[in-house]
């Protein structure tokens, strides 16, 4: 079992049975500092472009960008809510 991003400060989990089970336990944050400079110092050497994932969109619009996100998101990863 791989656990990754974000949860809640506790969460529950069935020790027993992973125990009987056997399983392994594994977390994951998604990227090390490391990985994070790595990708800072791609975006400065212009070697990767974030425009292509990024949509503007006016403020008022969000309800309609959340559902959109969530329902087919199609290429767009970031919406960039301006008032």
């Amino acid at each position: 079992m791989i656990l990754s991003g974000l949860h809640e400060e506790v969460s529950e989990m069935p020790a027993a049975d992973i125990i009987r089970r056997e399983i392994t336990v594994q977390g994951s944050f998604a990227y090390s500092p490391a990985n994070f400079a790595q990708a800072l110092e791609l975006l400065h050497q212009n070697k990767i472009r974030l425009d292509p994932w990024i949509t503007e969109a006016p403020l008022a619009d969000g309800g309609q960008w959340f559902d959109r996100l969530i329902e087919a998101p199609g290429n767009v990863s970031k919406v960039l809510l301006k008032p």
